[in-house]
């Protein structure tokens, strides 16, 4: 059978160590830390299939060519394409650098019907798949196979790993009829070439001018977002911006609250800081009030020794009236009262002397009080200026620290409502295009819709078959019944859909249909891509206390040894090629020829990521806003 193995997928660029990634042809586990491009390695290999765009990361800007090598039935290629898009070129032989020579082939990136000179016909050619033809819509149009619409029924991102949709189907509406065709060309290997388009009748031309408007209507809506990306990967930006808008909320929060702590701080410091002035001043007023008494009293003292000295002197006179008691010469006794009234004179000064001095000791000891609690204050305000003026310098730092934070929010808010817009477009786009499928499924007069052209029952219990018994085998299930119902369009375990149980039964689900798909192809040697490609298929699981009784697992119910018998499994029983990115630890007991590779996301231990280290952007880059996923997170 013709097949497709996937050998390698390397990155080049000017300046930077290349980053490389090999795989083997059986089961291949990248495994480890969130964050380190598990993830991006599945949007690399839908890029070299032919997807239209690679995401931009800051860890793969450097980066300018991407290398998958694959080997084929007409052997081993290597395919290098742009990071910007564009032709693909491809060379004979596994190589991981650009060849001297010229490339054996050029191919196109945009599928075109007939032509082999594209991505999508080269790959279709090699598993015998070209030149197919799927029904459109209800009208039976026809449109040529091409390798995207198979690549959802081999290559899992997580986002469909967990969506309600089924897993033979994206959810697009619009693209509904022509999954169908593929899963039927594929399990009965019968196109629909031979189906022949309805003829137009009177409704359909009435309905014709309305197509044309709303064609009008799609065309600008669909410039007017132009190079946006598809919705489920903005929907991923947009949970992820979410995330990013919720961690800088918190952490300016945080900054925020902190502000106002020291501002409350600052405020107390300088509330004390004027108390301490308002006392230094009264202190200063209180001394300079005191200095004018020290010096009345000094004043005083002087006047009393002036008085003191008088008196000595005037007792030195000759007699008259008496200058202490004003009595005549004739009244007085000249001996006696000389010598009395001095003595009393004398005693009279120096008591007022005493007093006055004691007044003057006791405002020197008040004043010097008043000094030394100024000499506090004063202390006290150099303190208090001197952390004002440092929490100055915090709240200078902690402002600069904020403004940069602000302005990413501020981007990150603009790049929000610029997804939300997106996702505003397209939701208009779908709901005209689901009008447009209403017309276009307006039946011609006299006849009836063409019924869904599902695959054989024959060959949906051929492959519930293959799915219950690779769940079984993954220890997911232990009895009870798989099948695909054609009614309620889904896959349904137990008599349970798919679509209502949790995560981590979905998760599993998929995986498991995904799987069964290519085992049930190998096995019968129908045309398939020969590989599957898993992004985290056991991550939501949560582990139970015991087993339900029924058999049945319910939301988010496994067995105990579910991962190791998922691992176990596709390494000794899928004879495809099985790629699968996980977080989740490997069991240690496979095969040596299973490819295992860890990713650390520590500098000094393993393998960091799929980047070299020594090549990882700076942090706190926002380039990564422009198209695609937060820096370095799983995308798809």
């Amino acid at each position: 059978m013709n097949r497709i193995v996937l050998k390698h997928l390397t990155f080049l660029g000017s300046g930077v160590e290349p980053a490389t990634i090999e795989f083997g042809p059986g089961l291949n586990v990248i495994y480890g830390a969130s964050d380190t491009g598990k993830s991006f390695i599945l949007d690399a290999i839908l890029f070299m299939l032919g997807a239209p765009g690679l995401r931009s990361i800051p860890e793969a800007q450097e980066y300018a060519t991407v290398l998958l090598g694959i080997e084929v039935n007409d052997g081993p290629y290597t395919l290098t394409r742009s990071t910007s898009g564009g032709t693909c070129r491809g060379y004979l032989g596994l190589v991981k650098e650009i060849p001297d020579e010229d490339p054996v082939l050029k191919l196109s990136p945009k599928h075109s019907a007939g032509r082999k000179d594209t991505i999508s016909g080269f790959l279709l050619s090699q598993i015998n798949l070209d030149g197919r033809m799927l029904r459109k819509n209800v009208r039976n149009d026809l449109v040529s196979l091409s390798f995207r619409n198979i690549a959802h029924l081999s290559i899992v991102d997580e986002t469909q790993m967990v969506s309600v949709a089924p897993p033979f189907f994206t959810g697009q509406v619009v693209t509904k009829t022509a999954e169908l065709s593929t899963l039927r060309l594929l399990l009965d290997g019968d196109d629909d070439s031979l189906l022949v388009p309805e003829e137009s009748d009177e409704a359909r031309r009435i309905s014709r001018g309305k197509r044309e408007v709303l064609q009008q209507v799609l065309g600008n809506l669909s410039r007017s977002i132009e190079g946006a990306p598809e919705p489920p990967i903005l929907y991923r930006q947009l949970a992820l911006l979410d995330g990013s808008i919720m961690e800088y909320t918190q952490s300016l929060e945080a900054s925020v609250s902190q502000r106002d702590v020291m501002l409350k701080e600052r405020e107390r410091l300088l509330e004390e800081a004027r108390r301490n002035r308002r006392a230094r001043a009264r202190a200063d007023e209180l001394i300079a009030r005191f200095g004018l008494l020290m010096r009345q009293y000094d004043s005083d003292l002087a006047r009393l020794n002036a008085v003191q000295e008088t008196g000595t002197l005037l007792s030195l006179f000759k007699p008259g009236v008496c200058v202490f008691c004003g009595a005549a010469v004739e009244h007085q006794v000249m001996a006696e009262h000389t010598v009395r009234e001095a003595a009393d004179f004398a005693a009279s000064v120096a008591a007022e002397r005493e007093k006055t001095e004691e007044l003057r000791r006791d405002l020197v000891g008040t004043v010097e009080d008043l000094r030394e609690q100024r000499q506090i204050f004063e202390e006290a305000l150099l303190t208090l200026e001197s952390s004002l003026e440092a929490q100055r310098d915090e709240l200078t730092a902690l402002d600069e620290q904020l403004r940069p934070r602000e302005a990413e929010l501020s981007a990150l808010l603009s790049k929000k409502a610029e997804i939300e817009r997106f996702l505003a477009v397209h939701a208009q786009i779908a709901d005209i295009q689901d009008l447009a499928f209403g017309f276009d499924s307006i039946p011609a007069a006299g006849r009836t819709q063409a019924p869904a052209r599902w695959p054989s029952d024959a060959a949906l219990e051929d492959l519930a078959i293959t799915i219950r018994e690779m769940l079984e085998a993954w220890q997911v299930l232990d009895s009870g019944s798989v099948e695909i119902d054609k009614h309620i369009e889904d896959l349904v375990v137990s008599g349970e859909p798919r679509s209502a149980r949790g995560k981590g039964m979905r998760s599993i689900l998929h995986a498991a249909f995904t799987a069964s798909f290519a085992k049930h192809a190998l096995d019968r040697n129908a045309q398939h891509p020969g590989f599957v490609v898993l992004d985290s298929p056991l991550v939501t699981f949560r582990e139970p206390d015991a087993v339900p009784e029924d058999g049945k697992f319910g939301e988010d119910v496994m067995s105990h040894s579910v991962h190791a018998a998922f691992y176990r499994y596709l390494d000794a029983s899928f004879d495809g090629q099985a790629i699968v990115m996980e977080n989740t630890t490997p069991p240690p007991q496979l095969s040596p020829d299973a490819v295992v590779v860890k990713f650390t996301k520590r500098r000094d231990r393993g393998r960091y990521g799929f980047f070299p280290q020594t090549n990882l952007s700076a942090q706190g880059d926002l380039s990564w806003l422009d198209g695609a996923d937060r820096p370095g997170r799983d995308f798809l």
